[in-house]
C-alpha cells in the first residue's frame, strides 16, 4: 500500500489549495493509523483510521479530469468527505471486520464470474 500511496501523495503535492491540504492531512492520518496497527495488530484500528486518502485522491483526480472548473470550498469538501468516509468505512468493515472476502482469491472471483456468465 505504501508505494502507491506515496506516489499518490507526490501527485497531490502538486495540487493547490484545499485539495492539497486535505490530501496531506488524510495521508498523515492514515500513516498514524498504519503505525498503530503495526504495533497492535488490532483490526479495529483499520476502522478507526480508514484510508480516506485513497478515495480523496481518486475523487480529486476525477474532478480535475472531468470537471476542471469545479471549485472545492470547505463546505463542499465537508459534504464530499461525509460521502467518501461512509463509502470507505463500509469497505473497511467488509474487508476487515465482516471479512466477507477472506475466502476469495482474485482467481476465484474471475472463475466464479466466468461460470456465471457462461452458464446461461
Amino acid at each position: 500500500d505504501l508505494i502507491y500511496m506515496v506516489t499518490f501523495l507526490i501527485v497531490a503535492l502538486r495540487w493547490g489549495g484545499i485539495a492539497r491540504n486535505v490530501a496531506v492531512g488524510l495521508f498523515a492520518f492514515r500513516m498514524v493509523g498504519f503505525a498503530v496497527f503495526e504495533v497492535t495488530s488490532a483490526r479495529a484500528i483499520l476502522l478507526a483510521f480508514p484510508n480516506v486518502f485513497e478515495f480523496w485522491f481518486v475523487f480529486v483526480s476525477a474532478l480535475k479530469h472531468w470537471w476542471p472548473r469545479y471549485r472545492l470550498t470547505w463546505r463542499r469538501t465537508a459534504a464530499w468527505m461525509v460521502l467518501l468516509l461512509a463509502a470507505k468505512e463500509f469497505q473497511e468493515y467488509a474487508l476487515h471486520s465482516a471479512r466477507w472476502l477472506d475466502k476469495y482469491r482474485a482467481v476465484d472471483v474471475v472463475v466464479d464470474w466466468w461460470d456465471f456468465l457462461t452458464s446461461w
